[in-house]
C-alpha cells in the first residue's frame, strides 16, 4: 500500500484513482464553500436520447442559475484549451454568457430560453476551444 492511501486496500485506492469521483467531490466542496452557490443535486438521473439511464455528476445553483457539471478522469487523453485572440475574451474573465430557461407562470407552463450574462467571482479562465489528443505532446510555455 502507498503511504498516501495508508489503510485503504490497493484495489480500492486504484479504483478511486481511476474514476472521476474524487474530482466530483472536490468540485462539490468548492461549490458549497463559495458565497451564493450550493450543490442542487449530485448524481442527478436523466434519460439519454435512446431512453437509457444517465446520471449528471453535479448541478450547482446560484439564485436562478443552474450549472450542469460533469467530472471525468482521463488516462491517456490530453486536453488542450486554446485561447486565441479575437472577438471573444479568453484568459481570466469576470463574467460569462449562458442560456437561461424560465418556466412561464401561465396556463401553458411553457419554458422560455434566452441568453443572459452572469458575473463570476472569483475570476475564471475562459477558453474558446478544446482539443483532445491521445498522443504525448511537448509542453510549451507561451
Amino acid at each position: 500500500m502507498s503511504e498516501r492511501g495508508a489503510g485503504i486496500p490497493d484495489t480500492v485506492l486504484g479504483a478511486l484513482q481511476a474514476s472521476g469521483f474524487p474530482l466530483q467531490t472536490a468540485v462539490a466542496q468548492v461549490i458549497n464553500t463559495s458565497p451564493g452557490w450550493s450543490v442542487y443535486a449530485s448524481e442527478y438521473p436523466w434519460l439519454g436520447p435512446g431512453y437509457e439511464d444517465k446520471f449528471l455528476d453535479v448541478i450547482a445553483r446560484n439564485a436562478g442559475l443552474f450549472l450542469a457539471i460533469e467530472c471525468k478522469k482521463t488516462r491517456k487523453e490530453q486536453l488542450i484549451f486554446l485561447r486565441p485572440l479575437g472577438l471573444f475574451p479568453t484568459g481570466q474573465v469576470e463574467d460569462f454568457r449562458c442560456l437561461q430557461a424560465d418556466r412561464m407562470r401561465d396556463s401553458t407552463q411553457r419554458v422560455e430560453i434566452y441568453c443572459d450574462d452572469w458575473a463570476l467571482k472569483p475570476k475564471s479562465t475562459c477558453s474558446a476551444f478544446c482539443i483532445v489528443s491521445t498522443r504525448h505532446l511537448l509542453r510549451v510555455k507561451l
